[in-house]
């Protein structure tokens, strides 16, 4: 149960677009993307780092009884949003596609243009019914207290794991940016992407 930091092919060669990968509670892949941060660690010649807090003290909460309450108040205003409470926990970050496609601002053909017309089998609504149907997970808890559970776990035909975190900018970035309307070819390069430690959302000029 210890934490893992690690880079990838892309952070050991020093790419612009290198990501810090890291473990979510259920072990899958999560990155710490924009800014070329595993370029950084390549640089240090660093390829992992491990946290163990076996023994650790933990963080010193001065006045737990505030923090409580204040947690409380905060966790209710997120949940009880319709975005933050209802949307994002339905569709994922993703519900933006349809949205930002309405509004002319959806990515497309390297930024060209800003509607895309496969933008439905690419959106949110098409990625919640897809995991559904392959019994994936819609709503997933990528880090212990999350309330908003906007993250996903998504699997091929065969239930098998392809990714997870599904992002609306990763979505667009291999999607409509690039033309492509199949969100299995999109869950594949993201998949890869991660394997390597590439940021599939930041764009290198």
């Amino acid at each position: 149960k210890i934490g893992i930091l690690s880079i990838g092919p892309a952070g050991e060669g020093r790419m612009a677009a290198a990501n810090i990968s890291v473990k979510d509670p259920d072990g899958t892949i999560r990155s710490l993307g924009r800014g070329g941060l595993g370029a950084v660690m390549g640089s240090k010649r660093i390829k992992y780092i491990t946290i163990d807090d076996t023994d650790g003290p933990g963080v010193q909460i001065g006045d737990q009884e505030r923090f409580k309450a204040a947690a409380k108040v905060f966790s209710k205003a997120v949940v009880s949003h319709p975005v933050s409470g209802e949307s994002l926990k339905l569709y994922g970050t993703d519900v933006l596609v349809n949205i930002m496609n309405e509004a002319g601002a959806l990515p497309t053909q390297n930024f060209r243009f800003g509607q895309f017309a496969g933008h439905e089998k690419i959106s949110g609504e098409t990625v919640k019914e897809t995991i559904e149907s392959r019994k994936g997970n819609p709503s997933h808890i990528c880090h212990r207290g999350c309330v908003i559970r906007c993250s996903q776990v998504y699997n091929d035909k065969e239930g098998r794991y392809v990714t997870s975190g599904f992002e609306y900018e990763s979505i667009w970035a291999l999607g409509a940016d690039c033309c492509i309307d199949n969100l299995d070819h999109i869950a594949e390069a993201d998949n890869i992407m991660d394997d390597l430690g590439i940021d599939s959302i930041k764009r290198v000029e």
